[in-house]
């Protein structure tokens, strides 16, 4: 009868790591605005999750840990684990446009997932785990160290507003300033108009806006100088390009009256 009554009291206890599957989950996730950051803002920032996670890990759960972190150009990448020294960023791009950070560990780790996706379209971070303190002071982390590398300008949002805005430029100025539609000015007319045209489409359609207004940019100190500065090109080429063509339309318009 003891016997009996020993094996119905195992078949009543809750199966292997039960308890451990009944944890619960905690998470927190957010999004930044355009990113742009050196190598070695972006080192501090890898090493700084990595140490949070590794103090927050009990040793028993290590062996079971995965990581990585890949920076892209699109053209070349390199893949990190581990190691996210300075020294072993420089072997990748110079100018990097999409980085992500992954994480992960048991489910009843403190801290299981950490997801850092930096990209043109979209910049995310996700943190998961059972301790609540733990993902929260991680989640805050992060968020401090990448709020202070956003930029005002970058990513496919300001690319569209700032098209829209060089289209309703030429749009103005093709309405506003018309030379004086006469036999002799035809001419001129037609000249003004294919002008405009061509430079409308230089500026929308020929550059690669994604390298010069890119959502998210990792910086070398030996990166291009078109990654390092094509924000301000391509701002001061806009200017040059407009100037270029109101003051000659003016001066027409001021010899025509």
């Amino acid at each position: 009868m003891r016997l009996i009554a020993g094996l119905l009291a195992l078949m009543s206890l809750p199966p292997s790591g039960y308890a451990w599957s009944q944890s619960t989950t905690y998470s927190q996730s957010f999004a930044v605005g355009p990113l742009r950051l050196t190598l070695d803002e972006l080192s501090s920032l890898a090493s700084r999750a990595n140490r949070l996670v590794r103090i927050a890990m009990p040793e028993s759960l290590t062996p079971y840990i995965s990581e990585g972190l890949t920076l892209s150009d699109r053209a070349s990448s390199i893949t990190l684990s581990g190691d996210y020294s300075l020294v072993a960023m420089a072997a990748g791009p110079r100018a990097a446009y999409n980085v992500r950070y992954d994480f992960s560990a048991p489910a009843q780790a403190p801290i299981s997932t950490v997801s850092i996706s930096l990209q043109d379209y979209s910049r995310e971070v996700v943190v998961r785990g059972t301790s609540r303190d733990q993902v929260a002071s991680l989640a805050a982390a992060v968020k401090e160290s990448l709020n202070e590398s956003t930029t005002p300008i970058g990513g496919s949002t300001h690319r569209l507003i700032a098209g829209a805005v060089v289209i309703m430029i030429f749009a103005l100025l093709a309405v506003l300033l018309p030379p004086p539609i006469t036999p002799d000015r035809l001419p001129h007319f037609a000249v003004r108009y294919i002008l405009l045209l061509l430079l409308l489409i230089l500026i929308v359609f020929v550059p690669s806006w994604e390298r010069v207004l890119p959502g998210t940019i990792v910086l070398s100190h030996d990166a291009p100088f078109l990654a390092r500065n094509g924000p301000a090109i391509s701002f001061a080429s806009l200017v040059i390009g407009i100037v270029a063509l109101v003051i000659p339309s003016l001066q027409r318009g001021k010899a025509a009256a």
